[in-house]
């Protein structure tokens, strides 16, 4: 049910210009959502270990009811789900790495948007 209305949503968002939109994890991963985003927008790709997502959200007090308890419970869980959605998220227009996050990931965005307007 949480999916459908997920797709629901985001199906309405192509009314809206110039906006940014932060998917939650598994949004790309049902009912064609990804190719959706490809085709009304520029999806791009925070690709981060899951060591670091790991690290955010260790101590993140945010409401997350997939999310298991317990640091162990946790790192399992981020591992296991992104191996699971990592084919969805490759599919990306852009795939901004760690090293580029750090250093020039808003350049590399901004030339993108310009070369593809």
């Amino acid at each position: 049910y949480f999916r459908e209305k997920e797709a629901a949503v985001l199906r309405n968002m192509d009314r809206f210009d110039n906006c940014i939109i932060a998917c939650g994890g598994g949004t790309p991963c049902f009912f064609d959502n990804m190719d959706w985003m490809n085709r009304y927008g520029i999806t791009v790709f925070l690709d981060e270990s899951p060591e670091t997502i790991f690290h955010h959200l260790e101590n993140d007090k945010t409401v997350r009811p997939l999310l298991p308890a317990g640091k162990e419970g946790l790192q399992d869980f981020i591992k296991e789900k992104s191996a699971e959605r990592y084919g969805w998220y490759k599919q990306s227009k852009i795939i901004l790495g760690p090293a580029e996050l750090e250093r020039n990931g808003i350049k590399k965005l901004l030339e993108w948007i310009k070369e593809n307007e």
